[in-house]
């Protein structure tokens, strides 16, 4: 058995060589606090766009990304005549703390991003 880990651009590979099989052990992915900006910084429906969206793509999966993306374009598209000033800051607060759950279901953090993989890898 042969164990390796590297560090790279921000991202933390462990991987191991069990008789002839590449496995992957662990990948961490640590993110910059731009990449995680915090929910103050969005004040507007413009900047909460944005901010689902950056979000969207630190999900594990392609599929998971285009999914939740769907439903922020939906959301968005849902509530695009709200003129109240009050009813949008109610939406914005209600979806920053929906994308934090999204973030803790998938067990993402501020400081990184981690998932373990025990299938073989080639």
């Amino acid at each position: 058995m042969w164990c390796s880990s590297e560090f790279v651009h921000g991202v933390c590979l462990r991987v191991c060589i069990v008789h002839g099989c590449l496995k992957i052990i662990s990948v961490m992915v640590f993110l910059t606090p731009s990449v995680l900006s915090k929910a103050s910084s969005v004040n507007n429906s413009k900047s909460l766009y944005r901010f689902l969206i950056r979000r969207c793509l630190l999900l594990p999966t392609k599929d998971i990304q285009d999914y939740y993306k769907h439903m922020v374009r939906q959301g968005f598209n849902q509530h695009a005549d709200e003129t109240d000033e009050e009813r949008v800051q109610t939406i914005i607060q209600q979806a920053v703390k929906d994308s934090d759950w999204v973030m803790k279901k998938y067990k993402i953090t501020n400081t990184e991003y981690s998932f373990k993989a025990n299938q073989p890898r080639v």
